[in-house]
C-alpha cells in the first residue's frame, strides 16, 4: 500500500504540471484584460504600460509561467492583483469556511442518503420505494442556485427564520448559534445535490448484495435483520458507494462556487467569482491548482479506503 501511495504521488506531480499549464493559457487567454480594471478611464499610454509593467503583464506568455511556476517552487503564489495582498494569505483566510460548508454538507448528505438507499433497496418496488427514488431524481435534478433562491425566499425573507448569507450576523458575536444558522441553508443545498445522487448508488448497490447466496444463509441461520443488512450487506455494497464517494468531491467543489456565491459565504467558491470578475490572474491560478490537488486527494483516499473496506484489494 505504501509503494502504491508513493507511486500515485510520483504521478500526481505531472498531472498537476500540467493542469498548471493549461489552467495559466486558459485564464490568460480569456476575454477582458486585468489592466483595462486597474486603470484610469482616461489613462495614458504610459500610464497603462506602467500597470501592465507593474502586474507582470508587459511579458510574453511563456515567459510569465515560467516565472510562475518559479516563484511556486518556492512557495510563493505571488500577490493579487485588486488587493496586493500575498495570494497565500488570502487563500489561508478562505479555505476554513470552505472546509466548513463541504465537510458538514457531506456527513448530512451521506447521513440522509445511506440508511434512506438502503431502505429503498429493502422494500423495492414498494410506495415507499417509489417515493424515496423520486425524491432523490428530484434533488438531482433541481440546480443549486434554484433551490439556493427558493429556499432564501421561503426561509428568510418569507418566515424570517435564517439569515440570506453571510457567516454571522453584522456586529454579531459569531458564536457557534449565529454559525450554525447561516450554516443551515447553504448546507441543505449542497447536501440535497450529493444525496440524491447517493441514494440511487446506495440503492442499486444493496439490491445486487441482498440477492447474493450468502445473505439468503444468514438469513436461514435467524440472524436479525438489521445485522444481515449492516454487517454482511452495506460492508459488501459499499465498494461501488465509495467509488460515487471519490467522484462527489469535484462535484462539490464545483457545487460549492455556486452556493458560495448566492449565500455571500467567504469561502474560495466566491473567492473564485470575484477574482474571475476583477480578472484577477494570480488568485484563479491558485484557487484551480488548489482544487486539483483537493480532487487527487480525493481520487487516492478513495483507493485507500478501498483496501480498508475489502481486504481482498491489494495494490502491491
Amino acid at each position: 500500500m505504501k509503494k502504491y501511495i508513493l507511486k500515485r504521488l510520483i504521478i500526481a506531480v505531472p498531472v498537476l504540471f500540467m493542469v498548471s499549464i493549461f489552467s495559466f493559457i486558459i485564464i490568460n487567454l480569456a476575454p477582458g484584460n486585468p489592466v483595462d480594471l486597474y486603470v484610469a478611464p482616461d489613462a495614458t499610454a504610459e500610464q497603462i504600460e506602467a500597470t501592465k509593467a507593474a502586474l507582470g503583464l508587459d511579458q510574453p506568455l511563456p515567459v510569465q509561467y515560467i516565472k510562475w511556476i518559479t516563484n511556486l517552487l518556492q512557495g510563493n503564489l505571488g500577490f493579487s492583483y485588486s488587493t496586493r495582498q500575498p495570494v497565500t494569505a488570502i487563500l489561508f483566510s478562505r479555505v476554513s469556511p470552505t472546509l466548513q460548508l463541504m465537510g458538514i454538507s457531506l456527513v448530512v448528505g451521506y447521513l440522509v442518503a445511506i440508511p434512506l438507499g438502503i431502505y429503498s433497496a429493502v422494500k423495492k418496488n414498494t410506495w415507499v420505494d417509489y417515493l424515496i427514488t423520486s425524491n432523490s431524481f428530484l434533488g438531482v435534478s433541481v440546480p443549486n442556485f434554484f433551490l439556493g433562491l427558493g429556499l432564501i425566499y421561503i426561509f428568510s425573507l418569507q418566515l424570517a427564520w435564517l439569515p440570506t448569507g453571510g457567516m454571522q450576523v453584522l456586529g454579531g458575536d459569531g458564536g457557534v448559534l449565529e454559525r450554525i444558522q447561516h450554516l443551515i441553508l447553504p448546507v441543505i443545498v449542497l447536501a440535497t445535490s450529493i444525496s440524491g445522487n447517493m441514494i440511487r448508488y446506495v440503492r442499486s448497490s444493496m439490491i445486487d448484495v441482498l440477492g447474493e447466496n450468502y445473505l439468503r444463509t444468514a438469513t436461514a441461520k435467524g440472524l436479525k435483520a438489521r445485522d444481515i443488512l449492516t454487517k454482511h450487506g452495506l460492508r459488501n455494497a459499499l465498494i461501488p458507494i465509495i467509488t460515487i464517494i471519490g467522484m462527489d468531491i469535484p462535484k462539490l467543489i464545483g457545487g460549492a462556487v455556486v452556493t458560495e456565491q448566492i449565500f455571500q459565504w467567504p469561502g474560495l467558491g466566491q473567492l473564485m467569482i470575484t477574482s474571475i470578475n476583477s480578472r484577477d490572474y494570480p488568485v484563479l491560478m491558485a484557487i484551480t491548482l488548489l482544487s486539483a490537488v483537493a480532487v487527487m486527494v480525493a481520487n487516492i483516499s478513495t483507493d485507500i479506503l478501498y483496501a480498508v473496506v475489502d481486504p481482498r484489494i491489494k495494490y502491491d
